[in-house]
């Protein structure tokens, strides 16, 4: 950049700690160099309430910044607070390597790999605390995102964001590069004192205004005023190749964007942000949920004059993937927003759509009607706040099944979607440990009917008739179950070089099994967020002792198998068998 220094009025960086150098090793002093902050915009969700056990942390999986130093932070907090998880979230190179350092310590139930989070403020609020470990930053954008979501930071005091951001003792802790002792014992004096960390948080909120981006634009706008620049002759819209694509054109050029909140209590609120008030627009304007597929009836819920619409906890929602449209009449005329006239009374919600179709008869004497044609376009998803998804376990009735609904962002397009669960019994898996070749699972069951005597764990080879290979277990308290698997057993069994098995649980002798899975989350897809370490054990092959002598004598590898424990596409727990 030097031969183009000395043409610049200004040189802008985003720290005072980076312009200081600049300044530093300019090589004449004729260009104004001064520090202007990046801007993070105010947060499409409410802040977190710091009541939750996680630890969010979020950015590239780079070797900068430094996220072997916060797992093996993490492992000292897990020794005096098992209850705690940290997820991280970001995609980068060093994915696997840091997944095999998490299984190293032992944390694969307490530590997630989240992957890429877009936008990021609904994963930020899930969190009680934020943490960064980076050994340089030239920013830190990722700080004042946590902040201005209202969480306390633990960050090491690295060049050059991290200092000017955070206020020591205020908002946050500053703790020394690539310590992670320092790192553990930050994180659990925020832990250990709840007062404090709420303090902070209150705190990091008010600091991280400063970032708004009205407030960095007015500085820009200054900066520009004193050097006389006036308006720019060489603005770029969306970079060299023109503005970056809108979402695709939708009916009636009606494209509606919408926030949706997973209640505490199981309901979900959904409300129109753009068109703004876009329930005043179109008289009759109505959530529609259809599940993919097909197989069940929509359900239809009418949005209030507000643009919101609740989805009542406890509606039925069969299995599956639902989308979500908005639909409205098709020959429906624009309310005036000044004095919108009254909507009829719609009938109670939920009620189902007419699909269309043959004509319908109401009962008694009458002519055939048919529905009115309606207008429907996919719902866009701007933001969706899980938080409410999290606490599915504690708000369950004793003695019920489940029942889950968890909202999302479907890719690639960002429809509004939702993931439907309803299990009348189901055996909720828990963590998973290994010790040598066997893997140890533990869970509880769920649902109307009490476990009675010892649980047994029931694994059905896939493809394979009626081949079963059972493990017996033990009742912990009146609905838990912990199963030793043994790996030895499924490598003798092994048929193909990759063998699946699916996981049930016999919880009373005289009951069919339940497959047994994780549901009761916020993570929608868990397989490649709850990863759990291999189990290893001995290939079996005809004349087994024989082959292990010759192969000592040649000093050959020894052929093994992996055993593991996987979430599949419906987070239901498969084992799966397959050679090293």
């Amino acid at each position: 950049m030097r031969s183009y220094l000395l043409k610049v009025d200004a040189l802008v960086t985003v720290s005072e700690g980076d312009a200081a150098v600049w300044r530093e090793q300019m090589p004449l002093r004729t260009t104004r160099i001064l520090a202007i902050p990046n801007s993070i915009p105010e947060p499409t969700v409410a802040p977190s309430d710091l009541s939750g056990n996680i630890v969010v942390a979020a950015g590239r999986l780079s070797r900068e910044k430094q996220y072997e130093v916060l797992i093996k932070a993490f492992a000292k907090v897990v020794a005096k607070h098992p209850e705690w998880s940290l997820r991280v979230c970001g995609w980068g190179t060093e994915k696997e390597r840091l997944r095999k350092r998490v299984q190293k310590h032992l944390l694969s139930n307490h530590v997630q790999l989240m992957g890429p989070c877009s936008p990021i403020d609904p994963e930020w609020v899930k969190g009680a605390i934020a943490v960064s470990t980076s050994r340089h930053e030239s920013f830190g954008m990722t700080l004042v995102e946590a902040m201005r979501n209202g969480l306390p930071v633990v960050s090491t005091d690295c060049d050059y964001g991290p200092r000017e951001i955070i206020r020591d003792g205020e908002d946050g802790l500053l703790v020394p590069v690539g310590k992670a002792d320092d790192v553990a014992d930050a994180l659990i004096r925020l832990i250990e004192d709840e007062e404090l960390r709420r303090t902070m948080g209150a705190a990091a909120i008010r600091n991280a205004r400063r970032y708004d981006p009205s407030a960095v634009a007015k500085q820009y706008a200054d900066l520009f005023a004193e050097l006389g620049a006036g308006s720019s002759q060489h603005a770029v819209n969306g970079g060299p190749d023109g503005p970056a694509p809108g979402p695709l054109p939708a009916a009636g050029g009606f494209a509606p964007l919408a926030d949706c909140v997973a209640e505490a209590d199981g309901s979900l609120t959904v409300t129109v942000v753009a068109p703004e008030a876009a329930a005043l627009k179109y008289r009759g304007l109505r959530l529609v949920c259809a599940r993919l597929g097909g197989g069940a009836d929509d359900r239809v819920y009418p949005f209030a004059p507000d643009g919101s619409v609740r989805v009542p906890a406890g509606d039925e929602f069969a299995e599956g993937q639902w989308l979500c449209h908005a639909e409205w009449p098709e020959h429906a005329e624009p309310l005036e927003r000044a004095e919108p006239p009254a909507l009829p009374e719609p009938p109670e919600p939920p009620y189902r759509a007419e699909p269309p179709g043959p004509p319908y008869r109401p009962e008694g004497p009458g002519p055939a009607r048919r529905p009115a044609p309606a207008l429907r376009t996919a719902l866009i998803a701007r933001s969706v706040d899980q938080r409410g998804a999290l606490r599915a376990g504690d708000r369950r009735t004793p003695g019920a099944g489940v029942r889950h609904l968890v909202p999302y962002r479907r890719a690639p397009q960002h429809q509004l979607a939702l993931r439907s669960w309803v299990r009348p019994v189901h055996a909720e898996a828990g963590d998973v440990h290994r010790s040598g070749s066997t893997l140890i699972l533990e869970g509880s069951v769920l649902g109307p009917v009490e476990p009675v005597g010892e649980p047994s764990l029931v694994l059905r080879r896939r493809g394979g008739a009626g081949d079963e290979l059972v493990f017996p277990g033990v009742r912990q308290g009146t609905r838990g179950f912990r199963v030793v698997i043994h790996g030895e057993e499924a490598a003798r069994r092994q048929l193909a070089e990759k063998d699946a098995w699916e996981v049930w649980l016999r919880f009373a002798p005289d009951r069919e099994p339940v497959r047994v899975g994780r549901l009761l989350d916020d993570v929608v897809q868990k397989g490649d967020v709850f990863v759990y370490p291999d189990a290893l054990a001995h290939k079996h092959r005809p004349l087994l002792l024989v082959r292990r002598v010759l192969r000592r004598i040649q000093r050959r590898e020894q052929r093994l198998v992996r055993v593991t424990l996987v979430y599949e596409d419906e987070n239901d727990l498969v084992l799966r068998v397959a050679d090293r």
